[in-house]
């Protein structure tokens, strides 16, 4: 998922001290954005050797921010007009849609005959992949207020991480969300201080994600207990003049080697455990 925007911005590289396999068994039989659990952003597929035209599109009934995931030979994608469509792969034929009430902005993951995706009012909606009809449905907290008091832009929503049954995502409320896939039932939530428009990256035994409190945390995966975390440089504004703030994380890590990387508003980078390794300054918009 691109995110665009203005201001001063951040990547880092963080070392995870943790051994870190490609992905498991049970994680490639899912789909979801980046690809796996670990967001490394790898597919396996041949590589597009030329342009050779649009094949088909779709109009949907609101702007697409969401990226699409691709399961089979279904593709589906969420719609700024609180839609959930699932398209055929190579016709762009609609096999179902799901209203979702609010806008969706992040991108869906798809495991076990199940579509997982999040709307804007902070609802999170598991739905039958062959049908389309809601299977379980959990709502969150309201969103945590910006400091100065009024909205400026927070386009992007968490995407859902699927791992081993489990389903991990952010919520506006501020809170990362351990949730059974099958059923809907809260495992853990673990509270920050902004809101987590992050997508988790799962990794073995850890959980990485991004906050809008500048923080990067690693928690465990089971119980939701935090690890260790790293604080990003840079002032919070008080202000919308200039959109968010320069610490906070709003890209998903991604987590390969034994390190993390990952984008804020203010370059930084560290090394085991959370330590710096590396650091690079980009001079606008968000990097991932």
């Amino acid at each position: 998922m691109s995110r665009t925007a203005t201001g001063l911005l951040a990547a880092a590289v963080l070392a995870a001290g943790i051994g870190i396999a490609a992905s498991s068994a049970s994680q490639s039989a899912a789909t979801m954005f980046r690809g796996d659990a670990a967001h490394t952003g790898t597919y396996r597929s041949p590589a597009l050797g030329h342009f050779a035209g649009l094949q088909w599109r779709v109009q949907t009934g609101g702007m697409v921010h969401s990226s699409a995931t691709l399961d089979g030979g279904t593709v589906c994608i969420g719609s700024g007009g609180g839609r959930l469509y699932a398209l055929d792969a190579g016709t762009g034929s609609e096999r179902w849609q799901f209203p979702t009430g609010r806008a969706i902005s992040s991108t869906p993951a798809v495991a076990g005959n199940l579509v997982f995706v999040g709307s804007r009012d902070n609802t999170f909606w598991a739905v039958d992949a062959r049908i389309g009809r809601q299977r379980w449905r959990l709502e969150t907290g309201a969103d945590i207020p910006l400091p100065w008091g009024f909205e400026t832009g927070d386009l992007y929503t968490s995407s859902p991480t699927y791992a081993d049954g489990t389903l991990y995502f952010g919520s506006g409320d501020g809170r990362v969300y351990a949730v059974d896939a099958g059923n809907g039932e809260v495992r853990w939530r673990f509270a920050t201080d902004g809101r987590v428009r992050s997508s988790p990256a799962v990794a073995g035994r850890r959980i990485f994600v991004g906050s809008a409190d500048g923080t990067l945390y690693a928690l465990d995966s089971g119980s939701g207990r935090e690890i260790w975390r790293f604080d990003t440089e840079g002032r919070g504004l008080e202000s919308g003049e200039f959109g968010f703030d320069r610490r906070t994380i709003q890209s998903s890590p991604a987590v390969a080697d034994g390190r993390v990387f990952f984008g804020s508003r203010r370059l930084s980078l560290r090394g085991e455990r959370g330590d710096r390794q590396a650091r690079l300054a980009a001079g606008s918009s968000n990097v991932v």
